[in-house]
């Protein structure tokens, strides 16, 4: 019997939400192991990462608590070229994206306890596994989110609250960069308590809900208790959102215990898709969860998820959908108007008279009109 089934067994919900607490602490604890390998890990992936033809990886990081801001400008960029991390500005990525609607832009974002190390591995990992060796010949300009996740208080309800606002903040932040791009819209991808940064940053109905939605896809997303009943504004999230598909796995150890402590207060069901429901526009028709609990092992992985065959299917199709409606958009775009309105602006020109030194000027001899001529006759140029 698994950890999380001999949980749901416990009769007493004291006992089991104290046990979801241990288990939860116990993993935080194992997170704050040293990451020196993973460091190196990561230093050998960035100068081994291969590109699918035509690729571009970007990192953003939003981790110097000065930086967390809603100006996408004071973020920290950078794009991976030829093995190193190059500094940038978002002005860099920026002119990529809207000089480039061809490249369909995904960003992705990682989850809760993660570090600067992690979080590349992670991004990195996930790219490989989905997006390298894609038969999919659709470019791909693939950017990391970056947020300060490490654990930072000993409690861990403590700890989650707090990174439940921080989520909120980033996902403003988000939503800020997004607001600046032209063209296209961006892929989302979320990964546990990413998730809840995603859903943040598409809940603006000031900002997005003029603008074209989203698609979307949540692997194994985990939200804060109050986020979900006190702040989610789900009209906007359904109106912000063209496709959503949330993989969920019942066995995830970490997932499960996050939702036992979610369900402790019942919001229209226990399913995913309840929880993102809009009560105004009804069962979104957006929104699609796929079942992983038969497919993956209790172990909350991004190495794992990212290489399960659904989920890489799943964000492809997506990736494909997108590309398809980037091609119709760009149709739908005039052509250069500044040389049309140049060209335009020659035929009103007047013509300019000569001076008067110019009259004794005698025109040298041309060839006569070539409505004049006479077909299968050869004329010979005035001498």
């Amino acid at each position: 019997m698994c950890f999380a089934g001999w949980l749901t067994r416990c009769s007493s919900p004291i006992v089991s939400s104290l046990l979801c607490f241990l288990f939860l602490a116990s993993i935080s604890s194992f997170s704050l192991a040293d990451d020196h390998g993973r460091s190196e890990h990561v230093c050998q992936m960035l100068a081994t990462q291969q590109f699918h033809p035509g690729d571009e990886i970007w990192l953003v990081s939003s981790r110097a608590s000065a930086n967390r801001s809603s100006d996408p400008a004071k973020l920290e960029w950078s794009r991976l070229v030829d093995g190193q991390l190059k500094p940038k500005q978002f002005a860099d990525f920026k002119t990529s994206h809207d000089s480039d609607p061809c490249t369909r832009t995904v960003v992705y974002t990682h989850g809760n306890l993660t570090n600067s190390n992690w979080a590349i591995n992670g991004g990195l990992t996930l790219y490989q596994n989905v997006f390298q060796n894609r038969t999919n010949q659709t470019p791909v300009r693939y950017l990391i989110w970056s947020w300060r996740s490490e654990r930072e208080y000993r409690l861990i309800g403590k700890d989650a609250n707090m990174k439940s606002r921080r989520a909120v903040e980033e996902g403003t932040a988000m939503r800020a960069m997004l607001d600046q791009l032209q063209g296209p819209r961006p892929i989302l991808l979320g990964y546990s308590f990413g998730g809840q940064v995603i859903v943040s940053a598409l809940q603006s109905p000031t900002h997005l809900s003029t603008a074209e939605p989203f698609y979307v896809s949540l692997i194994v997303p985990g939200f804060n208790r109050d986020f979900i009943h006190c702040e989610l504004d789900r009209d906007a999230l359904q109106m912000n959102t063209k496709r959503m598909r949330a993989f969920v796995n019942e066995k995830d150890r970490v997932i499960w215990a996050n939702n036992k402590n979610l369900c402790r207060r019942k919001y229209r069901g226990s399913g995913m898709c309840n929880y993102l429901v809009s009560s105004k526009l009804g069962q979104p028709d957006y929104l699609d969860e796929v079942d992983l609990t038969d497919e993956n092992s209790p172990v909350h992985s991004i190495d794992k998820y990212s290489s399960n065959p659904r989920i890489i299917a799943g964000i492809l199709c997506q990736l494909e959908s997108s590309a398809a409606e980037s091609a119709e958009w760009i149709q739908t775009q005039p052509l250069n108007i500044e040389v049309f309105e140049a060209s335009e602006a020659l035929d009103s020109f007047e013509p300019i008279e000569a001076p008067e030194t110019f009259e004794s000027f005698a025109p040298a001899p041309m060839l006569e009109p070539i409505e004049a001529y006479e077909p299968g006759v050869i004329y010979e140029s005035v001498q």
